[in-house]
């Protein structure tokens, strides 16, 4: 299997970095794009599990990081949902005419974030315990303002520094704005949940809000990094059959993904 790197240069004078893993010796036909979750990178376990999983069974595979430590790289610090948006775009429509068909992973807030990019030129997008009412992620008691970076500190397994940009955006993603995302998405769209992760009390209404072919089922006994027993093959199984369902090519109008409003 090939394995190449690549670096794209954003507009605002940023470097993203990434890796594609084809099935064979060349590019194929078709690619899965995955888009991380918040703090993490395209090596973690569940992402190259997927790159794995995805090439066995014929698809080319592109990860790139939202943030990372090589050359012009973004830090997490300088980013937003937004910025997220706008270089997971730049990623697909880099690759588009390479392949026929383009496909779309989104783990957490790389899930969030394929919402809000609302890309036009993928056949179907499969959500991955994403993150959909962030409101409570960046919560008083888990984010301390540091007046000498200029950034806040989020408390987790390990203490990441975040920007205000980011806070202030996903802060004000309340219910009825991710539920107007949801109502603009059209491509195919599946919701794959942990059934040991984080309670929804609203996922019933964002759901209905879908409006394109839809299907949501949760993985029993999954944590959210799908680690447990093999929920990860779970996953990546209902994602494989998805995609399969919309391998050929359909049509719609171009549109451009809409403002998140503070």
């Amino acid at each position: 299997m090939a394995a190449t790197t690549f670096t794209l240069a954003t507009q605002d004078g940023h470097l993203v970095h990434g890796i594609l893993n084809c099935a064979s010796d060349k590019p194929g036909q078709k690619a899965v794009v995955i888009a991380h979750g918040f703090a993490c990178s395209q090596h973690e376990y569940l992402y190259e599990a997927a790159q794995r999983y995805f090439n066995a069974q014929g698809y080319d595979v592109i990860r790139f990081g939202f943030y990372g430590s090589g050359e012009k790289a973004r830090r997490l610090e300088q980013c937003d949902l937004t910025t997220h948006a706008k270089d997971l775009n730049a990623v697909l429509d880099h690759f588009l005419p390479q392949y026929g068909a383009l496909f779309l992973a989104g783990h957490s807030f790389g899930g969030l974030t394929a919402l809000i990019a609302n890309p036009d030129n993928v056949r179907a997008v499969s959500f991955w315990d994403t993150t959909l009412y962030p409101d409570t992620r960046f919560a008083e008691e888990d984010v301390t303002f540091e007046p000498s970076l200029q950034a806040y500190r989020y408390r987790s397994f390990v203490d990441v520094l975040i920007g205000p940009a980011m806070v202030h955006e996903a802060n004000n993603l309340d219910e009825g704005k991710l539920n107007a995302l949801a109502a603009q998405f059209k491509k195919p769209a599946q919701f794959l949940f942990a059934g040991d992760g984080t309670v929804r009390s609203h996922e019933d209404a964002f759901f209905a809000a879908v409006p394109g072919p839809k299907e949501r089922a949760v993985i029993q006994g999954a944590d959210h990094f799908f680690t447990n027993g093999n929920s990860a093959e779970q996953l990546l199984s209902q994602s494989l059959l998805w995609f399969k369902r919309f391998s050929q090519p359909s049509v719609v109008p171009v549109r451009k993904p809409p403002d998140i409003q503070p």
